[in-house]
Parts: structure tokens; sequence; C-alpha cells
């Protein structure tokens, strides 16, 4: 009698247990959606800093050459500096990012902030190389025109 009276007093407090814990992993399941999220927007846009490195010598490189005139020399500057602040928005963000807070009692919010940050980024890099191209689209017409 007295070890079915333990017992039942071990199989409630164990019960109680695998609920509570059952209740908090279903709470940390929307902080691995975010969590992948923000990683996925990361992800997505990462390879495109070669490009952004690769625009950045192709700025360098037609400003060296002088064959442009006045209005695209100020563009392409500009774009120059768009590309490289998007590559070192990148780099700030990836030096920022903490892991161990994204797993934290506070990540939720943390994760929120960060997704805001890295959707910034990435808008930042696509609009950039989007210039880049519209740029050098142009700049190929123009040549085209002026072999003609």
């Amino acid at each position: 009698m007295n070890f079915l009276l333990v017992f039942k007093k071990w199989a409630s407090a164990l019960f109680l247990l695998f609920f509570l814990n059952q209740g908090c992993q279903q709470g940390k399941a929307p902080e691995k959606g975010l969590y992948t999220e923000v990683m996925g927007v990361h992800d997505s846009v990462m390879p495109k800093m070669k490009d952004l490195r690769k625009g950045v010598q192709y700025a360098e490189e037609k400003l060296e050459k002088g064959d442009l005139t006045a209005a695209e020399k100020t563009e392409l500057v500009a774009l120059k500096r768009s590309m490289m602040e998007a590559e070192d928005a990148m780099w700030e963000w990836m030096h920022a990012f903490n892991s161990e807070r994204a797993q934290s009692d506070t990540a939720t919010a943390y994760l929120r902030d960060e997704k805001v940050k890295i959707k910034n980024v990435s808008a930042m890099m696509l609009g950039s190389l989007e210039e880049l191209e519209a740029f050098r689209k142009k700049m190929e017409v123009k040549s085209k025109n002026d072999t003609q």
C-alpha cells in the first residue's frame, strides 16, 4: 500500500513534467521558424557578395578609363558607394548576429529584429545589383550607338 502511494505521487510528478516540457517545446517552435526565416534571407543574398565585389571592381575600372560623361561618372560613383555600403551592411550584420541570443528566452523579439535588419540588408544588396545591371545595359547601348 505504501508503494502504491509513492508510485502515484511520482507518476503525477512525471506526468506534470512531461506536459510542461511539451509546452516549452511548443513555445520554441515559432523561434525555430523565425531563425529559419532569418537564415533563409541571409543564405539567399550571401552569394551575391561576390557580385557586389565584382560590381565595385567594374565601377573602378570604368572610372579609370575616363570615357564617361560627367553625369555617368556621378552615377557610377554613387552606384559604387551604394554597392560598398551594401557589402559593409552584410558584414556588419553577420558580425553582430548572435546565434546564442537567438536561442535564449528573448529569442523571439531578437529574431524579429534581426529579420527586419537582414531584409534591409538584402534590399540594399539587391537594389545595388539591379542599379548596376541597368547601368551596364545603358553602357552597352551607348557603346553600340557609338560604333554605328
